[in-house]
């Protein structure tokens, strides 16, 4: 009888404690990543240049709580997508009809060593082209970049994407807070 009721007892005991992990802030964050395909025309002169440029919309929703985003890579899909184009530019603004979120978070991307395609020093921790890029009510666009360390400064690159890219948000503590950020590539 005891037997039984230790057993019943450890059983309620982890019923109880499985629904309170469950429940830790930060599990209901959400990035959705779509693809889109953009035909630009260009007429110099006497002639006419179509162009491609394919976009990764990253729509985010930061945690009901504490406002972060869970770091996100792209998939195989996103990936063949964009494979072996150039990530020429990036654009952060608020998501139409959504939570604002806080102006001043900065935005990393990362290559799968985490070397950030933004120019940070020190690979995801202090942001260079993507500081303070999310804005609650502007749209704002960064080039991507490269630091020199034998140089020590900054040039803008245009890196050739043969890897996974992942995006990390930083300092954006606006709970539920809403915002898009599209990264644009092209063939050279």
């Amino acid at each position: 009888m005891m037997k039984k009721l230790i057993f019943i007892l450890t059983m309620v005991l982890t019923m109880v404690f499985s629904v309170q992990v469950d429940a830790v802030p930060g599990s209901d964050d959400s990035v959705v990543i779509h693809q889109r395909r953009d035909k630009v025309r260009d007429t110099t002169g006497n002639q006419t240049l179509e162009m491609e440029t394919r976009r990764l919309v990253f729509i985010c929703t930061g945690d009901s709580v504490t406002g972060a985003i869970t770091e996100t890579e792209i998939s195989d899909g996103d990936l063949n997508f964009i494979r072996g184009w150039y990530f020429y530019r990036i654009e952060a603004y608020p998501t139409a009809g959504g939570t604002v979120p806080l102006t001043g978070a900065d935005v990393f991307i990362l290559d799968r060593e985490d070397m950030d395609l933004l120019g940070s020093e020190d690979g995801s921790t202090t942001a260079y082209a993507g500081l303070n890029l999310i804005h609650a009510t502007l749209k704002k666009a960064a080039l991507p970049n490269m630091f020199l360390t034998r140089a020590g400064n900054h040039v803008n690159y245009y890196w050739d994407i043969t890897d996974h890219l992942s995006l990390k948000v930083s300092g954006q503590t606006k709970a539920a807070a809403d915002y898009t950020i599209e990264l644009f590539f092209r063939l050279k």
